[in-house]
């Protein structure tokens, strides 16, 4: 069997044929890490779940658009997301100015 990089590849596309118990064992270790994980991150404090989202939220950012052909700007992406979620500082040195050209008057 070749293997494809997208299931639209497959000489079986759109009809497929799976072991249904195999699956389902996969879903339930699934499940199962997919808890772990829920049950660790209620502990977290609310800085660090921002940064563990903003982190989350860029690494979907760059995957998709390496998946879609594009390169983005690493920095760019990071920036875009932590002020969407009210990090602006984030991954900056203390002492940083966030802005250089205001007068600081």
């Amino acid at each position: 069997m070749v293997l494809t990089m997208y299931i639209w590849q497959s000489g079986l596309w759109p009809q497929f044929k799976f072991d249904e118990n195999a699956i389902n064992e996969k879903l339930v270790n699934i499940e199962q890490a997919k808890q772990k994980l829920l049950d660790s991150s209620a502990t977290l404090t609310q800085p660090i779940d921002k940064e563990a989202q903003m982190d989350a939220l860029l690494q979907n950012a760059i995957r998709t658009s390496e998946i879609e052909g594009e390169k983005l700007d690493v920095g760019s992406v990071r920036s875009s997301v932590a002020k969407q979620l009210g990090l602006n500082t984030v991954g900056l040195k203390p002492g940083v100015d966030l802005h250089p050209n205001r007068s600081s008057d």
